[in-house]
């Protein structure tokens, strides 16, 4: 973290400029870090002020309540780099004290602490006012468990059907089961490769034929766990023409085209028929 104190003006600010305002905001660390770096230039006559390499500095963080107690974090020693109106002084903080895990056990809240600067030059000893700060809790302990993932995951990006996707790839897509699934879409099932649903008019361009049986005909789709409340409707091509087939709860006689039983058809168990609409 890198602060600036103004010492004409006596008082941090938040740059380096000449006339900077002061700073007004606590600065915010976190409770258990070894090494929080914090580095200072000092200001005097509107420019970087350096001591000098034979001044020494001393960082200090006390509980805002209690300035006579014992220190919560403290550095005896800075590092100077550059000279001139380059110089700065570092320091490396440890906040990983005994007194620091203390206050921060008692508080409901960040610890509200302030830190200090000590500075002696061959002139004495020179101290910044202090600076507000507050102690937080860290929200990484090293003690937590490891989150667990929501069931069911959410699909992979080429899993997921979108409103204005083309049914025709939402048909031919391999996925598409999978992915209707995980959207919680109901009363979905597959067939070779295909999607047939309540929901919405499907075209079904792997079926070929009418009658036959097998994977390319109207009559080899599977509809014992298909609904047939007259909602599933299936789109088909045949010789360029489209054809549109609703599937009904029926025992009608076949009757191609407009009528197409299907093979797994079952005069108690399975009576649904095919009809043409179109």
């Amino acid at each position: 973290m890198r602060l600036f104190y103004d010492i004409d003006r006596n008082t941090w600010v938040t740059d380096a400029l000449s006339g900077s305002p002061a700073w007004s905001a606590p600065v915010r660390c976190k409770q258990g870090d070894t090494a929080w770096p914090v580095t200072i230039q000092f200001l005097r006559d509107g420019s970087v002020h350096d001591y000098g390499a034979g001044a020494t500095g001393k960082f200090g963080i006390k509980a805002g309540a209690d300035l006579s107690g014992d220190f919560l974090a403290y550095d005896s020693s800075w590092t100077r780099s550059g000279s001139g109106v380059t110089a700065v002084f570092a320091f490396l903080v440890s906040l990983n004290t005994t007194e620091i895990t203390a206050a921060i056990a008692a508080a409901a809240a960040p610890v509200g602490a302030v830190l200090e600067v000590e500075v002696t030059t061959a002139d004495g000893i020179e101290s910044t006012v202090s600076l507000p700060l507050l102690i937080e809790r860290p929200a990484i302990t090293g003690n937590e468990g490891v989150p667990t993932s929501g069931t069911p995951s959410y699909p992979a990006a080429t899993d997921v059907l979108t409103i204005s996707g083309n049914l025709v790839e939402l048909a031919s897509a391999p996925t598409a089961h999978t992915a209707r699934v995980n959207l919680g879409l109901s009363d979905v099932s597959a067939h070779a490769g295909v999607l047939y649903t309540s929901i919405f008019p499907q075209i079904l361009p792997y079926i070929t034929g009418l009658t036959g049986g097998g994977a390319t005909n109207l009559d080899g789709i599977p509809t014992v766990d298909l609904g047939a409340g007259g909602s599933l409707i299936a789109i088909i091509i045949l010789d360029g023409v489209a054809k549109v087939y609703q599937l009904k709860s029926s025992v009608e006689a076949e009757a191609s085209p407009g009528f197409i039983r299907p093979d797994d058809f079952e005069q108690f168990d399975n009576q649904k028929v095919w009809r043409q609409i179109l």
